[in-house]
């Protein structure tokens, strides 16, 4: 029997062999330099920051949220441990009950806006009182119904004004959590304030100055009590407030309202208050909270860092896959260092002692326009296109109601100096020093104030605003924010029978 043969093996694919030789290696080399590339990343950023952080530190910033932390005080001393508050800082159901003492029916959108109505003219507020059910019918006098509808909560606002009398306050809450952070009083604090606000816009309106007064000076209280509170939110309540309270000055002004006695203390509650000093704080505590929050993504897994940056931008990213998961960590340091440099511009540009606001604050608009212009490098300038729109539309606000406080001093002085001489003034040289200590200069240039005597006897008094343009007393149109308009003005219409 003859041996049999075994069956020849196909040919070895040498090049095959090779391929996967090479390719093994190239996905290793691919690896490796991956690997590298996010090293070397996190290393650069981590750098970067160091260097920023010990440059900061050395120039006396506080870089840290809880370097803004107030020591607790006695409960008997503190407005925020009033009783009236104690469901405000309880559980989410007993804070609705609060809000709900103080809860001011919403108006319909037909209602007469602002700028369309008259001074102190409540007839909008009793139509919507009168609609949810809070008045039987609507009456000839609007400000006497807003009164009786407003007898309901009368109870919790005599608390608030117990709470006045308290000389601080610390709001119990613990700033390092961070994005964690809950923040349950503010909403509440703010319906106290529109309570307080329109009963002192109805006792205006009938005629009880004196009353009217008095409930402004609870809600400025209320919103001292925010004055150390860190971040951006506390400082847009206040914004809020603010406005609030010069609303009604400045319709009561129009209105005739106020008496000499009213004008002088109104100007010396505005003289002491510096929206641009509280606004430096707000955007300082803020950059420390912004710090925090990077600090805690740096150190989070990808997917936290992918899902609390959709949080903040409001919107998810690209469905199915999100850049979060593959940026270098590193990355988040230079989005930090850039943050803290742009803050330092504007917090540069912002003399609150002096009264000044520098030409160049707007350079950080600058920045982020060229930003803008290349979309593809967005990721590396993240925090500051995110966060940053908010702090300048919020300077913006804090510079028109610093402009205001400053306007509604020259009208107070204005309006008593035409009780004494039966006009207003040619100029506002004449106000100082009888009836202003000094004439307040324009936040915007530096320049004296804008005024202007008009024929009707009535006057004006404006800033030049955001455009740094003085457009002879613009206010733009009707429907814009006033931040917005050309000019930053308030008016003085004629007194009865002066014209």
């Amino acid at each position: 029997m003859e041996p049999q043969t075994p069956p020849s093996l196909p040919p070895r694919r040498w090049w095959r062999h090779w391929a996967f030789k090479t390719f093994g290696i190239l996905l290793t080399l691919l690896i490796l330099a991956i690997v590298a590339f996010y090293t070397i990343e996190r290393a650069l950023g981590e750098r970067a920051w160091k260097v920023y952080e010990k440059k900061a530190l050395a120039n006396g910033v506080k870089l840290r949220i809880e370097d803004y932390e107030t020591p607790a005080i006695a409960d008997e001393e503190n407005y925020a441990t009033a009783p009236i508050f104690r469901k405000l800082l309880a559980s989410a159901k007993e804070r609705k009950e609060f809000e709900q003492q103080f809860a001011l029916p919403a108006p319909s959108r037909n209602k007469l806006t602002y700028a369309d109505a008259k001074p102190l003219d409540l007839t909008s507020w009793q139509q919507t009182f009168a609609e949810a059910g809070l008045i039987a019918h609507a009456g000839i006098d609007p400000a006497a119904d807003i009164l009786r509808a407003l007898e309901r909560m009368e109870g919790p606002l005599s608390e608030v004004r117990l709470a006045s009398v308290r000389p601080k306050c610390h709001w119990p809450q613990s700033w390092g959590e961070g994005m964690t952070i809950n923040l349950p009083y503010y909403g509440g604090l703010m319906s106290v304030g529109k309570a307080l606000a329109l009963r002192a816009r109805a006792l205006l309106a009938s005629d009880r100055p004196e009353e009217a007064l008095s409930e402004l000076r609870h809600l400025i209280r209320l919103e001292q009590t925010l004055s150390s509170e860190p971040t951006l939110i506390p400082g847009l309540v206040r914004l809020a407030i603010w406005a609030q309270f010069l609303d009604i000055c400045e319709q009561g002004l129009a209105a005739n309202k106020w008496k000499p006695d009213h004008e002088k203390a109104i100007a010396k509650i505005a003289s002491e208050i510096n929206p641009l000093a509280a606004w430096k704080f707000s955007l300082s505590s803020e950059r420390a909270f912004g710090n925090r929050v990077l600090d805690k993504l740096v150190k989070s897994r990808r997917g936290e860092i992918a899902e609390m940056m959709d949080s903040l931008a409001g919107r998810p990213s690209v469905p199915g896959m999100t850049l979060w998961y593959l940026m270098p960590r590193g990355w988040l340091r230079y989005n930090q260092v850039e943050y803290n440099e742009f803050l330092d511009l504007d917090l540069e540009d912002i003399d609150a002692v002096n009264g000044r606001v520098a030409s160049g604050f707007s350079r950080t608009e600058a920045l982020m326009t060229q930003q803008s212009a290349y979309p593809q490098t967005r990721i590396y300038h993240l925090f500051t296109q995110l966060l940053m729109p908010v702090t300048i539309q919020g300077s913006h606000r804090a510079f028109d109601a610093h402009s205001r406080m400053q306007a509604l001093q020259i009208l107070c002085a204005i309006a008593q100096y035409r009780e004494a001489h039966g006009e207003v003034p040619q100029s506002l040289d004449v106000l100082a020093p009888e009836y202003l200590s000094a004439i307040p200069h324009d936040i915007m240039d530096g320049k004296p104030i804008r005024y202007h005597r008009k024929e009707d006897g009535g006057c004006a008094v404006w800033s030049i605003g955001v455009n740094r343009i003085d457009d002879g007393g613009a206010r733009g149109k009707n429907t814009e924010p006033r931040v917005k308009a050309p000019d930053w003005v308030v008016e003085l219409p004629p007194a009865s029978g002066m014209h």
